[in-house]
This record gives C-alpha cells, structure tokens and sequence, in this order.
C-alpha cells in the first residue's frame, strides 16, 4: 500500500512535470514576444518626440506661415501685427510713433481747450465771474484793467487756432500711422514665403554708341542692364 501511494505521487508529479510545465515556458515566451512587441511600438513614439522637437515652445512648427486675416486682427492692438509676422524689429517703430502721436494729441488737444475756454469766458458779458482767462493777464496787473483788451482777444484768438491745427494734424498723422501698420501686417503676411531670386542684379556702366550718319558719328553714354 505504502509503494502503491509512492508510486501514485510519482506518477502525479510526473503528469504535471510534462503538461504544465511546458505551458509556463510558453507563458514566458509569451511574455517575451510581448515584451519584444512594446518594445518595438515604442520606436513610432520615439520618432514622434523626434518631430516634436522641431518645434518651439509655442507649439509653433518650423513650417509656419503667417494668415493674413489673423495678421490684421492682432494689427487692431498697434505692432500687434507685426509681433505676429514675427517682425519684431518694427514693433519699436510702430509703438514709438504711436505713443508720440498720442502725447502730441493730448497736449495739443489741452492747450486748445484752455485757450478755447478763456476766449469764450473773456467774450461773456461778465468776464470778471470767470478764472479761465486771468491767467494771460500780465503777472503783477489787476484783470479789471484788461476787459476788453484787444491784445489778451488776439493772443486767444491765435491759441486757439494754432493748438486747434496742431491737434488735428496730429490726429490724422496718428490715423496715417495706425492704417499704414494694418497695411504693413498685411504685406507681411501675404509675402512671407516671397524669395528674391539671387540672380536679381541691375548694372551701370559708361558706353559708346553709333550717333548717326556724319563726321562725328560716335558718342558717350551711360547704359544699365537688369538681370533677374
């Protein structure tokens, strides 16, 4: 009996030594083919970090190209457009125009309303209930003395006129500026793949001609040739 139960468990642990045993080999090629599959899903990934690095921290690829629909839109803010052709070097340019354009407005525009008020205060038929105007009376002189000055109306007169000019010369030089930097966003963006050809090239030199029939029939002159 006790041979019978040895030779039972032998015969047990034989059965599972040549079933399932070679079921966990396969189990570990398994897992290698797997793994050798992962590893070879992992070159598309590689590649694709590859083609992320070819663009900047912006997400913008090497190949962009400006619109210029959006170009026009960004030109709304002034050098907007050109910080979004990428022209960065004229973005000073247009701000600093800009910004001198609107002190010039301001200044101008305050001026005008000083000079425009105390014209308008010193022609009421009380000037005396009014400030604005005492301010161009001689220092050290009482305004009483002044209602009516033909000099104080002159020198109102051309105040006004002259910071009223300046001012909307100063306007329109602004609206110049601010429509020629939508223009300029605009070419930009449509011309940004345009490439001079290398081969433009333009020459100027001193010549000789035939002048016609006679005894002097050479003469000098000064020829270019365009090469594109």
């Amino acid at each position: 009996m006790f041979y019978l139960h040895r030779f039972f468990s032998f015969f047990i642990g034989f059965l599972f030594w040549v079933f399932v045993f070679p079921q966990d080999l396969d189990g570990q090629e398994s897992l290698q083919i797997e793994k050798e599959q992962w590893n070879s899903q992992t070159i598309p990934i590689e590649n694709y970090s590859i083609h992320l690095s070819k663009t900047n921290i912006l997400g913008v690829s090497e190949e962009w190209t400006p619109n210029s629909t959006i170009a026009l839109l960004c030109a709304i803010i002034p050098g907007g457009g050109q910080f979004y052709n990428k022209k960065y070097w004229k973005i000073p340019i247009v701000l600093g125009i800009t910004t001198v354009c609107l002190y010039a407005i301001t200044w101008n525009a305050r001026l005008y309303n000083e000079y425009h008020t105390a014209y308008v205060d010193f022609m009421n038929p009380n000037p005396l209930e009014k400030d604005s105007w005492k301010g161009f009376v001689p220092l050290g002189e009482d305004p009483k003395n002044h209602i009516g000055s033909a000099n104080i109306i002159n020198r109102l007169k051309r105040g006004t006129s002259l910071y009223r000019r300046n001012r909307d010369l100063s306007i329109i030089i602004f609206a110049g500026v601010y429509l020629l930097s939508f223009v300029d966003a605009y070419v930009d963006a449509e011309l940004f793949n345009f490439r001079v050809s290398p081969k433009l090239s333009m020459s100027i030199h001193p010549s000789v001609f035939y002048a016609g029939v006679g005894e002097h029939n050479l003469g000098a002159g000064v020829s270019y040739s365009l090469t594109f």
